[in-house]
């Protein structure tokens, strides 16, 4: 009987000993003060102001690199309109003029777009055209004056074959090749888009 009185005694008595070390334990514990929560804070922002910038920058440059992408699949576009000979059967002046044979694309420096034409022969960005579209580039790109020697310059891509020839483009902005440079605001380094005269449209 006094071994169960006991043991009654301590169960009761243990829950009052928990609560009074808990109390204890939340008496003593330490909150931030005013002080250190201004110090958190301010490191905090010097924090985000070094970041921020840097960051704004690498959004700019993308935005650059997915306007030389996206010049690249326009003007790998155009070209398979060439090879499969769409708008081959119309005549360059209509209805008067000679078969069509090139698709071609004009550029200017300066630019935020360029115009795709048809037309019958390559000498230059004279030349009679039909089917003129005018595409804009995206991502804020415009073309440099690196890109035509004479503005507008203009690139030809045979129906027969896919072969490229430029008129009034700059020499050996990519490394022997010709190129569209572009850039945006913001952007560390321009990108270009570069083709050779076999039709090889690639970027730096």
């Amino acid at each position: 009987m006094w071994y169960k009185g006991c043991r009654t005694l301590l169960l009761l008595h243990t829950p009052i000993n928990k609560m009074k070390q808990t109390l204890i334990m939340s008496n003593t514990t330490r909150a931030f003060t005013l002080i250190e929560l201004m110090v958190v804070v301010v490191i905090m922002s010097v924090l985000t102001l070094s970041i921020v910038p840097s960051f704004s920058s690498y959004l700019k440059n993308q935005n650059l690199k997915q306007a030389q992408e996206n010049l690249k699949s326009d003007l790998r576009s155009i070209q398979n309109k060439a090879l499969t000979g769409t708008s081959s059967d119309q005549l360059v002046p209509l209805t008067t003029g000679d078969p069509a044979r090139y698709w071609g694309v004009q550029f200017t420096n300066g630019a935020t777009g360029f115009d795709t034409f048809v037309s019958a022969a390559q000498t230059d960005c004279n030349v009679a055209k039909i089917n003129t579209t005018n595409l804009k580039i995206t991502g804020g790109a415009t073309v440099t004056s690196a890109t035509c020697a004479t503005s507008p310059c203009c690139l030809f891509m045979d129906m027969s074959d896919g072969d490229i020839t430029a008129s009034g483009m700059a020499q050996s902005i990519c490394g022997g090749d010709q190129g569209i440079t572009l850039t945006a605001p913001g952007a560390a380094t321009p990108k270009h888009v570069c083709f050779n005269s076999h039709g090889l449209i690639y970027g730096d």
